[in-house]
């Protein structure tokens, strides 16, 4: 769908330094976005990747380790 945008945004868990955790945690948005493009064809002008830091929506650290994908009409 041409009208929407995707937003990724990824997550590291708490271990390691604050700035390695930020460091991962864009790599891993990153990651997705270039498989969205690379795989699915979507146009990298219509993604946005962001690194969000330490996650903590799972009780398991190592859960935290997640890239999320919301997609957003731009129309």
């Amino acid at each position: 769908n041409e009208d929407t945008k995707v937003v990724v945004k990824g997550y590291a868990s708490a271990e390691g330094s604050k700035e390695i955790n930020e460091k991962l945690a864009a790599a891993r948005a990153e990651a997705v976005k270039t498989m969205l493009v690379k795989t699915y064809g979507i146009d990298a002008n219509r993604i946005e990747a962001a690194g969000q830091g330490v996650g903590n929506m799972f009780a398991e650290p190592t859960w935290n380790r997640v890239s999320i994908c919301v997609l957003e009409e731009t129309k």
